[in-house]
């Protein structure tokens, strides 16, 4: 089934905040990586065990490899907010704007919305926003 243009410009105007949650998320297995090599797993078993001196060179490649996915994640990820920040500010009417940029650049709630703006009752939001959405021209 094919999309229509409405979720087509909503997969757009969403893929600022699928990049946040992206670059979160490798952001905590990276620091997942770190704290094992920190703080490796303690067996108290009672029982002898080899120390665990392991060359360290293959955890330091996992780390250079991650840390230069983070890096162009974040690249990624700051293009990506522009691109969706200039197709916003190209609409006529402010109401609009600031709905768009509230919801898809600053990530908030439409309840969240609703007490910034003073919209209200929530209807009017989502008014806004289908409105905007119609106005909107994605590349």
């Amino acid at each position: 089934m094919e999309k229509t243009e409405t979720e087509k410009k909503k997969e757009y105007l969403n893929s600022y905040k699928y990049s946040v949650e992206n670059m979160e998320e490798m952001k905590n297995r990276y620091l997942e990586l770190k704290m094992s090599k920190i703080y490796p797993p303690i067996i108290s078993d009672g029982m002898p065990h080899a120390s665990n001196k392991a060359d360290l060179s293959g955890y330091v490649a996992k780390v250079d490899e991650m840390e230069r996915k983070i890096v162009k994640a974040r690249y990624e990820r700051v293009k990506r907010k522009k691109q969706i920040e200039n197709t916003i500010k190209a609409l006529a009417k402010e109401e609009e704007r600031t709905v768009l940029f509230l919801r898809y650049i600053k990530l908030l709630s439409w309840n969240q919305i609703m007490d910034v703006t003073g919209i209200r009752p929530l209807y009017k939001i989502f008014r806004v926003h289908g409105k905007a959405l119609k106005h909107v021209i994605v590349d």
